[in-house]
Formats: C-alpha cells, sequence, structure tokens
C-alpha cells in the first residue's frame, strides 16, 4: 500500500540474464528456459527500433519490446551502436509460481541497460517496487516507496517458530497488476490504514512467538479485506484451517504463508487433500 512500510524477504528463487554480442546484424535474440532447461520464449526485435521480428510469442514480445524501449527512453544509449546480443534467461523456479519473474526481468533489464529499476518499473508494469528491492537483495528487508528512490532498511529475520511457517502454493498465477488497480481503485482515505499497516510490520517482525505472529496475521488480513473490499484468503479457501494464512503478493497472489503448530505430516496432509500439494518450508524457501 503507497506510503505504508513493507516486510518482504526474497526467496531463494530467482532468474538470471546472460548477454553475449553476437554477429548479427543489428539484431537482439532473446530465449527464455524454464527450471528445467526447456525453452519456453523465444524472439528476435531490431535493435535499431526495438520492433518485433519474430516470436514464438506475440504477447510476450510485446511486453519486451515494451520494457526494452523503456529502457531506452532512460537511457538513450542503451543499444544505439548497431550492435547485435544474444539474450538468455533462466529461472530455477516452475514458471507458474509467480515469484517475481517480471520483477527479476525488470531489475536484470534496469542493471544490462544502466537505469534506474524502479523508475523502469514505473514506466511500464507499475508497481510499489519492493518485489524490485527483493530481486536484488539476498536479505529481509523493511521497504517503504519514496519515488524512484525507496527506503529500504536490510533486517535480520529468523524466527524461533520458522518451522511452523510454510508456503504454500495456490496453483492460480496472479496478475500483479490486477491487484494494483484494484487498490488505486479505491476512493476512501488511505491515512488511517497506513498507519495500523506500519504498527502491524513492526508487530510481525517483532513476534517471539507463534501465538503472537497468529495475531497481527488475522489483524492484517482482517484489515485489507474490510479496506479492499475482498474476502481473506482462509474464509475463502481454507475455513476449517487451524492456524493462519497469510496472503500475499497483490493481496491475493501465487502463494500464502501458512502458521501451523501441528507436525509437517498432519499441516502437509490438509493442504494435500485440499487440492495444493506445492508445501514449502519457510527455511526451504527464504534466504535467512
Amino acid at each position: 500500500m503507497d506510503g505504508a512500510a513493507g516486510f518482504a524477504i526474497p526467496t531463494r528463487y530467482g532468474q538470471s540474464l546472460r548477454v553475449q554480442e553476437t554477429d548479427s546484424d543489428s539484431r537482439l535474440d532473446w530465449s527464455s528456459f524454464d527450471e528445467e532447461n526447456r525453452c519456453w520464449f523465444r524472439g528476435s526485435f531490431d535493435t535499431g527500433s526495438l520492433e518485433i521480428l519474430d516470436s514464438s510469442d506475440q504477447k510476450v514480445a510485446t511486453t519486451l519490446s515494451g520494457i526494452l524501449k523503456a529502457s531506452r527512453e532512460i537511457n538513450a544509449e542503451f543499444l544505439a551502436k548497431g550492435l547485435s546480443y544474444s539474450c538468455e534467461t533462466s529461472l530455477n523456479f516452475p514458471r507458474n509460481w509467480g515469484l517475481g519473474s517480471s520483477s527479476t526481468l525488470i531489475n536484470n533489464i534496469a542493471s544490462w541497460a544502466e537505469v534506474n529499476p524502479y523508475q523502469l518499473l514505473q514506466n511500464t508494469m507499475g508497481g510499489s517496487g519492493y518485489d524490485i528491492a527483493c530481486a536484488g537483495i539476498n536479505q529481509p528487508l523493511i521497504y517503504r516507496r519514496n519515488a524512484f528512490s525507496p527506503i529500504i532498511d536490510q533486517i535480520s529475520y529468523a524466527p524461533s517458530f520458522a518451522d511452523q511457517l510454510y508456503f504454500i502454493h495456490l496453483g492460480n498465477k496472479q496478475d500483479s497488476r490486477e491487484g494494483i488497480n484494484r487498490y488505486r481503485s479505491v476512493s476512501k482515505s488511505k491515512e488511517s490504514a497506513i498507519r495500523e499497516l506500519d504498527a502491524l510490520t513492526e508487530r510481525f517482525i517483532a513476534a517471539e512467538t507463534l501465538q503472537q505472529l497468529n495475531a497481527v496475521i488475522k489483524t492484517h488480513e482482517a484489515l485489507i479485506s474490510k479496506f479492499l473490499e475482498i474476502e481473506c484468503v482462509k474464509e475463502r479457501l481454507f475455513p476449517d484451517f487451524w492456524g493462519e494464512i497469510k496472503s500475499l503478493g497483490a493481496w491475493g497472489g501465487d502463494f500464502v504463508l501458512v502458521s501451523s503448530d501441528r507436525n509437517p505430516q498432519d499441516t502437509s496432509h490438509y493442504f494435500h487433500q485440499k487440492g495444493y500439494p506445492d508445501v514449502i518450508r519457510f527455511n526451504d524457501m527464504i534466504f535467512a
């Protein structure tokens, strides 16, 4: 939420970008590979106009062309020398997990183009930028928007109850822009909610027991539910779950954070029988 401090933990999963000059004629050839090294997208672009020459997926190619053009608008020297390149991106997580494939792409292209990644994000996909911060930092952080120079405090976060926390993949890839648009469409004043969310962020980080964390999650979910007029994810999908469930991403994203005071077998069984096979332990997902 604009103005509110947010707590984020970068995951162990990410996306790389490799760029090499080639002998082609003013051409940029792009290939994207998944976690099993299967090519899921190929596209070629004219380095002069950055227009699409050919592609395996027009929608993906159009998005990529837009990011490259936006990079040049910020830095006129980017891809302006008539050279040719071969670019490869590689994910180390399943594409349908939605663990920031767009944000890592923005961050990587911004680094290549030598532009501000937050400005590039704003000029293309939009959003708060916290996921851009996560793409470039391998440590828990507190993030606050501040135009193109966000305030980022790197912190330590190693709760004693980490083995009672899990990430569950919901199998429904979330379009972050939809969540952003939903938030922006709210006409009510945001100041009070921002103050409450700032306080909850501090309480979340300071929680010393699972019970304290559960209280924060429950309050946070209720506040977001009321403000955005959407149903809490626990009420919608897991009303009989004994722990607490925190929505992530754009308030209904691909993953949820789950707290459970029962053993891992019972916890995994609950979600498996609900049809959610991807149950990932907290310490297996995040950078401590």
